[in-house]
C-alpha cells in the first residue's frame, strides 16, 4: 500500500475514534442524574402509657382515728354488724399476741364477724404465750378478756403507725401486714407502778385501704406473757 494512502487512512481512524467519544461524554451529560432513595424517616417513639390515676386518700390519719373509735366501739358493745362494715373484704385475722401466725391466728370473713358474738360456742383463737395453753373460749368471752376496748376509748392513748410500748412479745405487724397503717391504743391498768409494764395492754388495729375507706384487716392483743 502506498505510504500516503496508509497515512490518510490513518488520520481518517482517528478522527472516527473522537467523534465516538465525544458522542458518548454528550449523552452521559445528558443523562439525568438517578436520585438516591429519600431515608427513611425515623420511626416515632411509642408514646408511654398513661401513669394510672392514684386511687383517692382514703388513708389519712383522721379517717383512721375514726375508723379505729368505730372498731373500738363496736367491740366495746359486742356489736358484731357494726364492726363488720369496717372490716376488710378479705378478711379479720384475730391475733391473741402481739407475733401475728398465719397459721393458727382465727380469719373472719365480714359475714363471720356479723354473727360472731350471737355464737355462744367457744373457738380457738390460738395459744397463749409463754404457757402454751389454747384458748378456746367464745367470740364475747374472747374480747372479754383480751380486748380491752371500753378502757381504750376512755383512756385514748393512741399511737399512729408505731408502738409506745412492747411487750416481751416480737412484733412482727409490719412482717405480715406490710404497708398498712395501724393504730395503737394502750392501755394501762391501775395498781403498783413497778408492776405496770406486766399488766399493761395493747390493742392494735391494722387497716388496708378498700372500697375506697379504711378496712380492717387485723386486731392484735398484746400483753406481758409470763
Amino acid at each position: 500500500m502506498p505510504r500516503a494512502l496508509a497515512a490518510a487512512l490513518l488520520l481518517l481512524l482517528a478522527g472516527a475514534a473522537t467523534a465516538l467519544l465525544l458522542a458518548r461524554a454528550g449523552r452521559d451529560e445528558g443523562t439525568p442524574a438517578v436520585a438516591p432513595p429519600p431515608a427513611a424517616s425515623p420511626t416515632a417513639a411509642p408514646s408511654a402509657a398513661a401513669a394510672p390515676v392514684p386511687a383517692p386518700e382514703a388513708m389519712t390519719d383522721a379517717a383512721l382515728r375514726e375508723a379505729a373509735d368505730s372498731v373500738l366501739a363496736a367491740l366495746a358493745t359486742r356489736n358484731g354488724a357494726a364492726l363488720a362494715t369496717h372490716v376488710h373484704p378479705q378478711g379479720l385475722r384475730v391475733s391473741p399476741s402481739a407475733f401475728v401466725d398465719r397459721e393458727t391466728d382465727v380469719l373472719l370473713s365480714p359475714a363471720e364477724v356479723a354473727r360472731m358474738f350471737e355464737d355462744p360456742r367457744p373457738r380457738r383463737w390460738g395459744f397463749a404465750e409463754g404457757s402454751g395453753d389454747p384458748i378456746d373460749l367464745s367470740a364475747a368471752a374472747y374480747v372479754a378478756q383480751h380486748v380491752p376496748a371500753a378502757e381504750a376509748l376512755a383512756q385514748r392513748r393512741v399511737t399512729l403507725d408505731g408502738t409506745a410500748w412492747q411487750s416481751n412479745t416480737f412484733n412482727n405487724i409490719a412482717q405480715v401486714y406490710p404497708g398498712a397503717r395501724v393504730v395503737e391504743y394502750l392501755v394501762e391498768a391501775d395498781g403498783d407502778p413497778e408492776l405496770a409494764d406486766f399488766r399493761r395492754r395493747a390493742i392494735r388495729l391494722v387497716f388496708r385501704e378498700a372500697e375506697g375507706a379504711p378496712r380492717l384487716v387485723g386486731l392484735v392483743a398484746d400483753g406481758w406473757s409470763p
